[in-house]
């Protein structure tokens, strides 16, 4: 017996192709959001862990160390005071603290009068002179130097108990537009004029390749911390108190352990955040620190 089978019409198979292409098409699609969804979760999970190591990083930097209110206020008040350079000029420049070692110990001469220590008597930055021994603020007319505006730094300095070594974190931009680099650098001084007091700063020997011929660091010469495929957007360091508290220890709110709060903004680089789904993910991380150097770290000797 012979069945007759209709055969399939170009109709047919041109609804039955474009019906496997539309199904074909949005599995296509599916996966690749699955695909790209999955790895946001990842460059998330990469992004906390890598920021949180930097954070690390960053804080091991401070173990041992105390601010440094000598090179802060030789940075931000001694150059701009007394030498007339602009606050834009310390971006690159005047890491090891001035041109020469005479800068140095200026801010611990504030509590000096040449005869007998301030500190001892009549507070340098108390009632009649609030301002004299800030080691960030020149003064201002509108705005009081304890105002928070001055808290806040956008670099890190610290030093040892010793004296003799100075670590600096700051960023640094990078040739793409908008991404930075977290950059360290650290110092080591030397006594310049025998008066038991290191004073003379240079790149500490493991930094010497990147800090050239005068020893002396500049910002591109710093080394970067950061991994490529990570961009540091912010980088904020809240300072209490804005006085080296064993000088001015006669002053009431300065009678606090230093320490710094650091935040700090991350997300993934151009180059490695290309890929992810939506908005490039960033994370802001916050780190508590209190130092844990008690003594005065030695900066001037009036009697030197």
């Amino acid at each position: 017996m012979k069945l007759n089978r209709p055969a399939i019409t170009y109709v047919e198979l041109l609804i039955t192709i474009t019906l496997f292409s539309i199904v074909s098409a949005a599995s296509v699609s599916l996966i690749g959001n699955n695909l790209r969804s999955i790895r946001k979760i990842q460059s998330q999970a990469f992004l906390y862990t890598e920021a949180a190591a930097l954070m690390d990083m960053v804080a091991q930097a401070t173990e041992g160390k105390t601010l440094d209110f000598e090179a802060y206020y030789d940075r931000r008040v001694h150059a701009v005071q007394s030498e007339g350079m602009l606050p834009v000029a310390m971006e690159n420049i005047r890491w090891q603290n001035g041109a020469n070692s005479s800068a140095y110990g200026e801010y611990g001469r504030l509590f000096f009068d040449g005869i007998t220590e301030l500190g001892f008597n009549s507070d340098p930055a108390s009632p009649d002179d609030y301002d004299s021994a800030n080691a960030v603020c020149l003064g201002h007319d509108t705005l009081s130097c304890d105002s928070f505006a001055f808290h806040v730094q956008n670099e890190l300095i610290m030093i040892n108990a010793a004296g003799d070594e100075r670590s600096v974190m700051r960023l640094r931009g990078r040739d793409i537009e908008g991404e930075h680099d977290l950059v360290s650098m650290t110092l080591t001084a030397t006594d310049s004029n025998d008066d038991a007091i290191p004073d003379l700063w240079k790149c500490r020997a493991d930094f010497l390749d990147e800090c050239g011929e005068n020893e002396t660091p500049n910002l591109s010469e710093f080394v970067r911390v950061t991994p490529e495929n990570l961009s540091v957007k912010d980088f904020y360091v809240f300072i209490s108190p804005l006085e080296d508290p064993n000088r001015a220890f006669l002053e009431e709110n300065s009678r606090i352990q230093p320490q710094v709060n650091i935040v700090m903004t991350v997300t993934l680089s151009e180059n490695y955040g290309s890929g992810v789904l939506g908005e490039v993910p960033q994370i802001t991380l916050q780190r508590g620190i209190s130092t844990d150097i008690y003594e005065l770290v030695p900066s001037y000797d009036p009697e030197a």
